[in-house]
């Protein structure tokens, strides 16, 4: 009898609490708006980083060029280049509440590039040729390494790059072994590796590049286009992770949503200055 009256109270409150959600939605939006606003003029702020942030994206997209300026574009262009953000950079104001979520989604992101990144140079070479065909060990790769590739968060990419080649490198032989094949050459063992190390640590390396570039792409084009993550086609080259890309820029996408209810109309301010 106590029992049935506790979860009619549970019930209850859980009915009153959807009921009221909308409200205090929308209560909260403002009720940040106005303490933002408070924060900016405590501290005498021009929002010169948001300024910056918005302009370089109007520069991008515009290519210095008189021409009509989309601002749907220019925002979302804006939006999904703080996925891919450099520590030389100030973030947004707008951001600032955010930035440690950011910087999470940030390094889960690049990571997740990297160990595709070392997948794809490791299936061209002679050694990694079974990557091709079986899912199983591609699994189990992806497992092994991705427990590599995600201590580096306090080290570095470079640093665990040696590391990341010695367990592929590991992985692979073991997989002739067991299939019993002939073990390759050492020569070839040696490029694995060093295509692997050379990967995650050289600077700008192409095939890590080329597929930030396509992430960057896919969550500007699902900002942009404002639909569900599960409608956003994951790029060539990264179809190893798709889940966890998808997972990746799903949270990103919640947080753009929240930012531009409170941030809509500042952004859409100081859009109509800098395209004047």
């Amino acid at each position: 009898m106590f029992r049935v009256l506790e979860q009619m109270k549970l019930d209850l409150a859980n009915f009153q609490l959807q009921m009221l959600k909308p409200h205090l939605h929308a209560t909260s939006v403002e009720y940040e708006r106005e303490k933002f606003q408070q924060l900016l003029e405590s501290k005498h702020s021009d929002l010169s980083a948001t300024r910056s942030w918005l302009m370089k994206a109007v520069a991008e997209k515009c290519g210095g060029l008189q021409q009509q300026v989309d601002k749907k574009q220019i925002m979302s262009l804006a939006l999904a280049k703080l996925l891919f953000w450099t520590d030389e950079e100030d973030y947004p104001e707008t951001w600032h509440l955010d930035v440690h979520r950011l910087q999470n989604l940030q390094f889960e992101l690049h990571c997740l590039a990297a160990l595709c990144a070392c997948v794809t140079v490791a299936a061209s070479s002679p050694l990694g040729q079974p990557l091709k065909t079986d899912k199983v060990l591609l699994e189990q790769l992806k497992n092994d390494l991705w427990c590599v590739i995600s201590g580096s968060r306090h080290r570095g990419l470079r640093d665990v790059a040696a590391n990341v080649a010695e367990q592929l490198k590991a992985i692979l032989l073991q997989w002739r072994r067991n299939h019993q094949l002939p073990l390759p050459c050492a020569t070839d063992v040696s490029s694995l590796f060093q295509l692997v190390e050379m990967t995650l640590s050289a600077p700008q390396h192409p095939v890590l590049q080329l597929l930030l570039s396509r992430l960057r792409l896919m969550v500007e084009e699902a900002v942009y286009m404002n639909v569900k993550v599960s409608d956003v086609h994951t790029p060539p080259g990264l179809l190893l992770c798709s889940t966890e890309v998808l997972g990746v820029v799903t949270a990103f996408l919640h947080l753009v949503q929240r930012n531009r209810q409170v941030f809509g109309p500042t952004y859409s301010a100081l859009l109509e200055d800098t395209t004047k």
